[in-house]
């Protein structure tokens, strides 16, 4: 958990999404309402959220799960941290306003702000090339979640962990990405930010193809490791040795694979027969 700035430019100016979704696709996540009684929101309308601060939150994902591909498991466990991240960040903003201060939990269906410059902002971790967020202690390997709130309270500092140099020196998770979703070049400029531009709706639509939910960029990135001894070690050296990140790079490829290789699925989901 960190706490950064609520910037307006994080903020969206309409719920909802377009719907890019065609015929032949599994699970397409697109919805057209929400629940009778949800507060009167509908898709479309306008977004006021003037909140001063935001109170983001990473949740660890189990790595074997994610690493079996795409897959029912990864839907599993994607599942599971999202509901974890849910629980608490509504709890949080309930004792907010129990303590009187404006406060709003943006979670998975329910989010009027960007959650991934929101957590650089407050200091998670850095933009890297997949679009995600990547952590000096998770790696790529977690979900998002925060409140926004006028509660007064002080911020953390973004870091600066080398992945920008990092990821320029590795394309692991380009390389593969089964639809060429991160890009593999240079960054380019988007909106004002000098960037890797990630394809959103062709990492989407992969998902709606395949029926689940993909983390094989996640699972590749190499700072997501085992929390031991010898991976802290090694992500020290990643952060203070710029000149060595390149070796890094390449060790990775040696002890891991370049290649993805996927994880069999556990015996309890596994289908029977």
């Amino acid at each position: 958990m960190r706490i950064g700035p609520l910037r307006p430019e994080w903020v969206y100016s309409h719920r909802g999404s377009r719907p890019f979704f065609g015929e032949g696709y599994t699970n397409p996540p697109y919805y057209t309402g929400v629940p009778d009684g949800y507060q009167g929101a509908r898709y479309g309308e306008a977004i006021e959220l003037r909140h001063a601060h935001a109170v983001s939150m990473a949740f660890r994902q189990d790595k074997d799960l994610v690493a079996t591909g795409a897959t029912r498991a990864v839907d599993f466990e994607v599942g599971r941290v999202y509901a974890h991240s849910v629980i608490a960040s509504v709890q949080i903003a309930r004792f907010m306003r129990a303590l009187g201060w404006p406060a709003r939990a943006h979670h998975l269906r329910n989010y009027l702000v960007m959650l991934v410059p929101v957590a650089v902002d407050a200091g998670i971790g850095e933009l890297a090339r997949t679009g995600y967020v990547v952590s000096r202690s998770l790696g790529a390997n977690f979900r998002l979640s925060c409140v926004t709130t006028d509660m007064p309270l002080e911020h953390d500092e973004p870091v600066d962990i080398g992945m920008q140099d990092f990821c320029a020196k590795c394309r692991k998770c380009a390389t593969n990405c089964p639809v060429q979703a991160i890009a593999a070049g240079d960054k380019t400029t988007v909106r004002g930010v000098r960037k890797w531009k990630l394809d959103e709706e062709a990492c989407l639509l992969y998902w709606g193809r395949v029926g689940y939910t993909c983390g094989i960029c996640q699972t590749v990135c190499p700072w997501t490791k085992p929390r031991n001894l010898f991976h802290r070690f090694v992500t020290a050296i990643a952060v203070h040795v710029p000149f060595i990140r390149r070796f890094l790079v390449w060790g990775d490829d040696i002890v891991y694979g370049a290649r993805f290789r996927p994880k069999p699925l556990p015996f309890w989901l596994r289908e029977k027969g």
